[in-house]
């Protein structure tokens, strides 16, 4: 009762509780709670309260006069053990730091870290690591796990290379564990297969297969995603297919975490060898399991690859919307694949005439790129700025980005990505058209032809095979750019590839024409050939499909992340609990709040919450369950 009374970081109390406190104040906490003086609820039902983090900071100044330095310590470990028994995982960590015991902390997230991991919450575990001093994770096996599983989610390659290396220095295979053994050869066969040693990788991950528990469901369904890869990339796609088809008709005790990864696999390798058939069932399917256990990175993940098959088969209405809604929670899925949403989406607007919202998003994306501070992904971001511009026939623009290429092309700069800076380079090129532009465009199309033939992209090879007969046909090599058109066609065909034809314009129509008129009109010609009429007769409305940020708002129109915070604002939460709902730091919420107040005309919270009822109810409807932010 003392340390709740005194040290109150978080401590939540009961109402029922508060007339049988043996403390004498048990009235005064009553009146606290009726009348929510200093206290802030912690759940709807209002039967959990902390106290306000001024009140809290007051009564943690007497304390620090009232007891000595061990006394205090000693209760922050009371907390701590209290806190982590009732769940409060990050609470418990703080408390044990401040107690000083760093190692106790430690303790408490390896604890902890692989239910995080199972619940698709790796933003947790990365806030906790964050909490922990690098040197202590550095010594500890479990704890370097744990950050190479948060670069993974991350996709933060060279990181994870480090970290394994880390890892390998403490882990003898031998005498290790054989769950951490387990999760060490998965990540050399990942790290393997971004390499594009497709056998190697597969060995490796078939290995990991056999030490991994079975009680490590999430991280067994990531083995055998990556072992579907591996295979594919090894020729052996049919095989793949196979067996994540054997494993989920055997599902055993398998949870709907580990039974997303199995799906994911199904959805994935066919995009990787051209046949998207299949990929929008199994999108739908992988949503379907969002339902059992609210999943924020599996709901992205289904809308994005539903939304990629649309927009491949030129479905431009659903492809916007999928997109749009596969970009709702970026801070709390895969970083790559929440860019390339951005891409998609910003593509599918530009394809539809949308130029302002096209250019929103992109706005959207640069600043989501910027806050995580990564050259890699700031240059996609930038590459996909660059296309958009040269859609909307912003040539000079597209091409002041298009700047030599740094290094040589990677497996994970093509994937099933839609925005690749090389691709674009070599469109931006082709459209530039000087003889010096065409001949470094064909030579930067073989090396990516090269690699994804390598690794068995045939995605990719479709996406190049159409570009290098458009540059054939600006160099003057007509007879070539036929052959090179013929087999584009023949290899997007059976799995209906419309958009790399239509995205390039008139040139490419132009030339599927005189192929048309030699070679006579296939189906599948024929329906790209319409697109193409059907693309040009779209209405230009460059606000058409523009997101309902500030849409019905008089004034500056404001972003979706400040109407975020403004919602926020409206609900009388501070900096840090803003940041942990928005999975950012305070930092970027005091950013967003400066931006935010000078739209509204305000200098404070009170002014801008004042508003905010006007704002938002006339901005954006109140979101769905799914739509909502997921919190601890």
């Amino acid at each position: 009762d003392r340390f709740c009374g005194s040290l109150c970081d978080a401590v939540c109390a009961k109402r029922d509780d508060a007339e049988t406190s043996p403390l004498d104040g048990g009235r005064f906490l009553r009146t606290l709670l009726d009348d929510n003086l200093f206290v802030i609820p912690l759940d709807i039902q209002g039967e959990w309260f902390r106290y306000h983090h001024m009140f809290r900071d007051l009564l943690q100044g007497r304390l620090i006069h009232q007891l000595a330095a061990d006394e205090i310590a000693a209760l922050h470990m009371q907390a701590s053990q209290w806190f982590e028994s009732h769940g409060f995982i990050d609470e418990a960590i703080q408390h044990a730091l401040e107690a000083g015991e760093k190692f106790l902390a430690a303790g408490i997230v390896e604890r902890h870290c692989y239910a995080e991991l199972e619940r698709d919450r790796w933003y947790v575990l990365d806030r906790w690591l964050d909490k922990l001093p690098s040197a202590i994770s550095k010594q500890r096996p479990v704890l370097l796990l744990a950050h190479a599983w948060v670069a993974l989610f991350q996709q933060q390659i060279g990181e994870l290379a480090s970290i394994i290396t880390d890892a390998e220095l403490l882990l003898d295979d031998e005498s290790a564990d054989g769950s951490l053994s387990g999760e060490l050869d998965f990540f050399r066969g990942y790290l393997l297969y971004w390499a594009g040693k497709g056998e190697q990788s597969r060995y490796k991950l078939e290995a990991a297969l056999d030490r991994i528990p079975e009680n490590k469901g999430l991280i067994r369904g990531e083995v055998e995603l990556q072992l579907a890869l591996a295979r594919c990339m090894s020729g052996q796609g049919a095989l793949a297919i196979q067996a994540l088809n054997d494993r989920i008709r055997n599902p055993g005790r398998m949870g709907s975490r580990q039974l997303s990864r199995l799906i994911g696999g199904l959805a994935m390798v066919p995009i990787l060898t051209g046949d998207l058939s299949s990929v929008q069932r199994e999108a739908r399917n992988l949503r379907a399991l969002t339902g059992d256990g609210h999943s924020l990175l599996i709901e992205a993940w289904s809308y994005y690859l539903e939304a990629c098959t649309d927009l491949h088969g030129l479905h431009l209405e659903p492809a916007l919307e999928h997109f749009a809604a596969g970009t709702r929670h970026p801070y709390a899925t895969d970083a790559y694949m929440a860019i390339d949403a951005f891409a998609g989406l910003a593509l599918t607007q530009q394809l539809m005439h949308q130029a302002d919202a096209a250019t929103e998003t992109i706005a959207r994306l640069m600043n989501f790129v910027l806050e995580r501070d990564d050259p890699v992904e700031i240059s996609v971001a930038r590459s996909c700025e660059a296309r958009v511009s040269l859609l909307q026939g912003r040539l000079s623009q597209a091409i002041q980005w298009a700047q030599p290429v740094s290094r040589p092309a990677e497996p994970f700069d093509l994937f099933i990505w839609l925005e690749g800076p090389l691709l674009t380079r070599a469109r931006i090129l082709i459209v530039a058209g000087t003889t010096d532009d065409l001949n470094k465009a064909m030579e930067s199309l073989r090396e990516i032809r090269d690699l994804s033939e390598a690794c068995r992209f045939a995605n990719q090879v479709i996406e190049v095979a159409v570009l290098q007969s458009l540059a054939l046909e600006k160099q003057g090599h007509s007879d070539a750019a036929l052959e090179s058109l013929e087999e584009a066609l023949a290899l997007a065909e059976p799995g209906g590839w419309v958009r790399p034809f239509v995205e390039l314009g008139q040139p490419m129509a132009g030339l599927l024409e005189r192929f048309a008129g030699l070679k006579g009109r296939t189906e599948f010609l024929r329906r790209v050939l319409d697109q193409f009429q059907v693309i040009q007769s779209q209405p230009a409305s460059a606000a058409a499909g523009k997101p309902q940020s500030g849409a019905a708002w008089s004034g500056e129109p404001l972003t979706k992340r400040e109407l975020d915070i403004l919602e926020l604002v409206a609900q009388g939460l501070q900096n840090k609990e803003m940041a942990t709902r928005l999975f950012v730091s305070p930092e970027t919420v005091k950013t967003h709040l400066k931006h935010l107040y000078q739209k509204l005309g305000v200098s404070n919270r009170r002014d801008a919450a004042a508003r905010s009822a006007e704002i938002l109810s006339t901005t954006r409807s109140v979101a769905r369950p799914s739509e909502r932010t997921e919190t601890q």
